[in-house]
């Protein structure tokens, strides 16, 4: 069968049968083999005696602070780790470890599992996306019950794992698969404790920021996402230095005048090249091909808008997707680290209806969970690993459109928000912090608001006017 060429990030994983048409075959192992398409590699893992494995994607190796484009030797700066403790620290960007044990691969993904993956165990193949897979059994596997009950034309989607086609699954962040049994298992992992040097924290995790970001320059054309909000404004903190030598984006929606202000005043008061592009939207057929590759499992504004972004094809947009982390998304005011957090707790916190699939799916992951977490961690897990992981990167990757990248996603980068006490991270005061400690000057520029008499009826214009929908158009677009 032809795949769509409108549809980059294609790959399957097999031990038996052809490749498709068009995709070249790498082996893995004795065993499995990769078929990739003309936008995605594949990297041998060395270390001093063997190849132990591969990295798929686009892995920023931040020792050297250049985007890998060869052969990968680990064991030289930490020979205390193992293999796979050294990758989570070494490597940033968007990147799948395909571990080689044996006769057998186990995947792991990046942090937030960004390289989107899923399996079939019937048939033992892992891909890219679920229609690799099933081809033309596709519609006819497709739960349409599911989707409604989850709400996916709207802003629903599968979680724990789930997707819309019986028989296929999701990898999530901090899980594993290996091609022994095809059984997802949680990575063993330990959070961190919470510590008292908040700036020290905040200071390295800037600092892996900007290595994100000019490892990237170097290698691709590279533009920054500038919105209102607060991740962007600390991209834009962050990059203080030589700000006025990058290229900023900003996606002009009709009914989102606030985002559109403070871009713009950002713009004069730091001496910015920003591009302000219009919102574009796709076709019928395209939108159709869209929901095709994200397996009917979710819909939203990139699969209307996705066109927008297309003059920036071939190059890369640094968006701030992962700061809400670091904010404690799933937080209630009032949560103490002592309190219970129950299923449908969890379920509800996600806006997911309480299903008996969906249920089932959180108690199961729930049940995995390490011991010894507090109220905080709980949620904090069960926002990365049932909702960034699985909606946000299910999402397939358009070709026409440039790759994304957000350098506030990494094991680091989590591990020092994490780290962070909880007091830290309420009222966005780790967001502002971070600001501070890089460019202070840019606080007296409100975030998400004028800053003036229009805060008053600015609200009472959204509700009448429904732009909070345009507004989370370019917030997902973007990256915050």
């Amino acid at each position: 069968m032809t795949f769509s060429d409108a549809i980059a990030g294609k790959f399957i994983i097999f031990a038996s049968g052809d490749a498709p048409n068009g995709m070249r075959v790498v082996d893995l192992s004795a065993r499995w083999k990769i078929a990739l398409d003309d936008t995605i590699d594949v990297f041998p893992v060395h270390t001093q005696d063997a190849r132990i494995g591969w990295l798929l994607g686009d892995p920023i190796d931040l020792p050297t602070g250049k985007l890998v484009n060869a052969a990968i030797t680990l064991g030289t700066s930490h020979s205390d780790q193992s293999p796979w403790e050294e990758v989570c620290r070494r490597f940033a960007g968007s990147w799948l470890f395909i571990a080689i044990e044996g006769a057998n691969l186990e995947l792991r993904p990046d942090a937030s599992a960004t390289i989107g993956t899923v399996y079939e165990p019937q048939t033992k193949r892992i891909a890219a996306y679920t229609y690799l897979l099933t081809q033309e059994d596709y519609f006819s596997r497709l739960n349409e019950e599911g989707r409604i009950a989850n709400r996916v034309d709207q802003d629903g989607w599968f979680t724990g794992g789930m997707t819309a086609h019986s028989g296929i699954s999701r990898i999530l962040p901090n899980h594993s698969l290996s091609t022994q049994d095809f059984v997802q298992r949680r990575i063993p992992m330990r959070m961190p404790r919470y510590g008292s040097d908040a700036d020290a924290v905040l200071t390295d995790l800037l600092s892996e920021l900007r290595v994100v970001v000019n490892a990237m320059k170097e290698a691709r054309p590279t533009h920054i996402a500038l919105t209102g909000g607060n991740e962007t404004r600390v991209l834009l903190a962050a990059m203080r230095e030589d700000a006025p030598k990058h290229s900023f984006i900003n996606l002009q929606f009709d009914g989102a005048p606030l985002d559109r202000f403070l871009s713009k005043q950002l713009t004069e008061f730091c001496d910015l090249k920003l591009t302000i592009l219009d919102a574009i939207e796709a076709n019928p057929e395209s939108k159709k091909e869209w929901l095709l590759y994200a397996g009917h499992a979710m819909s939203g504004a990139n699969k209307d808008y996705y066109p927008s972004t297309q003059s920036l094809a071939g190059g890369v947009l640094i968006g701030g997707i992962g700061g809400e982390v670091g904010r404690g998304f799933l937080w209630n005011d009032g949560l103490s680290a002592d309190e219970t957090i129950s299923i449908h707790s969890i379920v509800s916190r996600l806006k997911l209806p309480p299903t008996a699939e969906n249920l089932e799916a959180v108690e199961h992951w729930a049940g995995s969970l390490p011991d010894g977490l507090d109220a905080f961690q709980i949620l904090d897990l069960a926002y990365l690993e049932l909702r960034l992981g699985p909606w946000g990167f299910a999402q397939p990757r358009m070709r026409v459109v440039p790759r994304s990248i957000h350098p506030l996603l990494s094991y680091n980068q989590f591990q020092r928000m994490w780290s962070l006490a909880p007091e830290m991270r309420t009222s966005n005061r780790m967001m502002i912090r971070l600001i501070e400690l890089s460019w202070p000057e840019l606080l007296q520029i409100p975030i998400n608001r004028y800053g003036n008499w229009r805060d008053q009826w600015h609200p009472i214009w959204q509700a009448i006017q429904r732009p909070d929908k345009a507004l989370r158009k370019i917030k997902q677009l973007l990256g915050r």
